[in-house]
């Protein structure tokens, strides 16, 4: 699946699935995020302000919960978890799919 978007706070990603059937293969997902490549990318750009986000768990053991992000990408990183998580908690997890999630940014 190839989604591109033309809408500022969206991010135009894609979603690869392994079908290998090969012996001790590993079922893998790939989710792309593409950078800055069009107006509309560049204003999520824009909406640069370091807003605070709260996270449900540390990165580590003892790490913080809170951190400052740059506005346009939590926005947009948001949206995209609200687009994937039925297909990642539906399909993908309980089909057993290791997740790779790449990508580059402005």
């Amino acid at each position: 699946k190839h989604d591109k978007t033309a809408v500022p706070g969206y991010l135009g990603h894609y979603v690869a699935i392994s079908n290998s059937n090969l012996p001790n293969s590993t079922k893998t997902a790939i989710i792309g995020v593409k950078g800055t490549s069009n107006f509309e990318d560049f204003l999520t750009d824009m909406c640069g302000s370091a807003v605070e986000h709260e996270l449900d768990n540390p990165f580590y053991d003892g790490g913080n919960t809170t951190f400052r992000c740059h506005e346009g990408m939590l926005i947009s990183s948001r949206r995209l978890c609200e687009d994937l998580q039925p297909l990642v908690e539906n399909l993908l997890i309980p089909s057993g799919y290791d997740i790779k999630i790449v990508g580059h940014s402005l």
